[in-house]
């Protein structure tokens, strides 16, 4: 389907889940899973939804639905979102939509000027180039670690709570291997549980 077709089919669900929860107390679905709706459909969405957001379709949206779309856009959104979240940011008549859109709206200014050096890096270029999507989210991520002061600093964060939790069950795992695994391999195997095979933690 189409980028507009896909976006057209969300809108749909989102109407049928708004219908269903007419006949509720709150009468009203709940923003978090329409969120998930949209976000359901990945990058395709991003730009129908902001130019639909464009021609003023927000001025009459409930609160709920207004939301879960910026709550997409966080994700999902370009700088092209930008000036459409200021409006909703000083004309939407609900505070906590305000603050949704302002907050959106000043991450998504940094991206202009984050991208457009990012595209000058010749390694991000060979990976783009490449067309291997592991290849060119390795390039951004190391390039955004160039750009973004602060990129460094919560990389930190997260690499000392991996290494602590590692730390901590390698006693265990090294006893259950007969000591056939190094605390290197540990590491490795704990980021491919967490972040590539999610299934197992599940069970």
């Amino acid at each position: 389907m189409s980028a507009q077709q896909d976006y057209q089919s969300a809108l749909s669900k989102i109407s049928d889940r708004e219908k269903a929860a007419a006949g509720r107390v709150s009468s009203r679905p709940n923003a978090g899973s329409m969120a998930a709706i949209f976000a359901s459909y990945g990058n395709s969405i991003a730009v129908p939804m902001t130019e639909d957001l464009k021609t003023g379709t927000w001025k009459s949206m409930p609160d709920w639905k207004l939301s879960a779309m910026i709550d997409y856009l966080s994700g999902y959104g370009t700088s092209a979102a930008v000036p459409v979240l200021r409006q909703i940011e000083k004309e939407y008549p609900v505070s906590d939509i305000q603050t949704e859109a302002k907050e959106v709206a000043d991450h998504l200014a940094t991206l202009e000027v984050a991208v457009s050096e990012a595209r000058k890096l010749d390694f991000v270029q060979t990976a783009i180039s490449s067309g291997d999507a592991n290849a060119i989210a390795k390039a951004g991520l190391l390039a955004l670690s160039k750009i973004d002061h602060d990129w460094n600093n919560r990389a930190s964060e997260i690499q000392t709570g991996l290494s602590k939790l590692a730390r901590d069950c390698f006693p265990a795992v090294n006893e259950i291997s007969s000591g056939k695994v190094t605390p290197d391999e540990l590491v490795r195997a704990l980021v491919e549980i967490l972040f590539e095979d999610k299934d197992h933690l599940a069970t």
